[in-house]
């Protein structure tokens, strides 16, 4: 069992890491990263290149053209993208890709701001390599789990395209699971027998088990792709988040005590197991996520269009709520109705004592943003450097600034500047109103 598991863990960490955006040296390098015993480039090509030989012994093959042919056959390459057919051709594009930052920037991301591995199977930019494949003839009985073993491409080899609705104790956290992209890279006994009967915690897959034993290392991280599993945990788009908050600051729900009693009801359901039931940040799931859950008791909240020494608004706080934090383990909950995220905004409030008889502060005006030209663009690379941006996020805004390692929040955890260059959604908003708000705010 110990080494299946090991084995399935190998396949998905190929599967994530292995696209033909990288040079031979580049996936040599990733790859040994990961695994022991990873075939050495030059190696392979020699062996790749007997191989052709001995298939074609009339053929001419340009020995060139295959300097970063190694995955054929071993690890998996794209078909369509670098044939075999087309050996002696002129590479791809992605074949100029010499980094793994390049590779990521290459490949379709989804809304939580990380690499979409199924889009990159659908669309053939991955290829799975499959360490449980055989090339021994098939025998009767010819199972499901027998065809699952058959090496990827393989035209028998099923891919079952049936989404299963994996109820939960609490329905709004009811799991969609889709075959279609597992049973590219895995056969069914992966997973069957298995815990398919029984309810899995969540803390066990942040730590490892699970369906963590391979997502959390290789695909994605749990703790930040709540969406991919959770459908009512998808963020919503950027025209639903204005028009909802807009309507929060003319239609807002007074406090009182039946919002604040179930404010708490919908606290103690979707938010207590990361925030804790006191709203100090310690709920059960906390010490396997990072960045942190939100303490409340402190009463200092991030994400403002007040100034740094103010509370938030109402409809900041409502704001959050619904559109969530991308990048970090705040999902949207803009799922919910728009009377119970009111109720979250009192209930929330009424953990820290701040919030008492506060006076009453307004928003930061927000002008138009000016037409975008060379000039402006100079001009914000001049303030990029001369208000000191750069000695956190880097000058290239890759969040690699010399003061970026030493940098902790309130609480003392590590506060890791944005990267820009990423291409990721921002988690205050990448709007450019959003960004003028977190520069104005802090």
């Amino acid at each position: 069992m110990k080494g299946r598991a090991s084995g399935i863990l190998a396949l998905l960490v190929v599967v994530s890491t292995i696209t033909v955006a990288c040079s031979s040296t580049s996936k040599h390098r990733v790859l040994s990263t990961f695994l022991d015993g990873v075939p050495d480039p030059a190696e392979a090509k020699t062996a790749r290149l007997q191989e052709l030989s001995e298939a074609a012994p009339d053929a001419v093959v340009d020995e060139s053209s295959t300097d970063d042919l190694m995955a054929i056959g071993q690890i998996g390459i794209i078909p369509g993208v670098v044939a075999e057919a087309d050996l002696a051709g002129t590479p791809p594009p992605f074949e100029a890709l010499e980094t793994w930052d390049a590779v990521l920037k290459a490949l379709p991301v989804d809304d939580t701001g990380g690499v979409d591995w199924v889009a990159a199977l659908s669309e053939r930019l991955i290829s799975p390599g499959d360490p449980f494949a055989t090339a021994a003839p098939l025998a009767p009985p010819l199972t499901l789990n027998a065809l699952g073993r058959l090496p990827t491409g393989d035209a028998r080899r099923p891919i079952l395209d049936l989404d299963i609705e994996m109820v939960q104790n609490e329905p709004f956290f009811n799991v969609q699971f889709p075959h279609s992209s597992h049973t590219q890279v895995l056969a069914c006994n992966s997973c069957h027998p298995g815990f398919v009967n029984r309810e899995v915690p969540m803390e066990d897959i942040l730590g490892g088990e699970y369906c963590g034993k391979c997502h959390g290392r290789v695909s994605f991280e749990p703790e930040t792709g709540c969406s991919r599993c959770h459908p009512n945990l998808g963020f919503p788009s950027e025209d639903v988040v204005v028009e909802q908050v807009a309507r929060s600051r003319t239609d807002p729900i007074a406090p009182s005590l039946p919002e604040l009693s179930q404010g708490k009801e919908v606290y103690d359901r979707m938010c207590a197991f990361c925030h804790g039931d006191t709203g100090d940040g310690n709920g059960r799931l906390a010490p396997e996520l990072d960045p942190k859950p939100r303490d409340f008791t402190a009463g200092k909240y991030k994400f403002r269009t007040t100034l740094s020494t103010q509370l938030p608004l109402d409809s900041d706080i409502f704001r959050t709520i619904t559109r969530g934090v991308p990048g970090t383990s705040m999902p949207p909950w803009g799922a919910l109705s728009y009377e119970d995220r009111w109720a979250l905004v009192h209930y929330v409030k009424s953990f820290s004592s701040k919030f008492d008889g506060a006076e009453v502060v307004e928003a930061i005006p927000m002008p138009d943003s000016p037409p975008i030209d060379d000039e402006l663009l100079a001009l914000g690379e001049e303030y990029f450097t001369s208000a000191g941006c750069n000695s956190c996020h880097g000058n290239e805004g890759g969040g690699d600034g010399p003061s970026a390692a030493s940098l902790t929040d309130d609480w003392g955890q590590p506060l890791r500047p944005f990267n820009f260059a990423s291409g990721r959604p921002i988690k205050g908003g990448s709007e450019p109103k959003d960004i003028y708000r977190t520069v104005m705010t802090g």
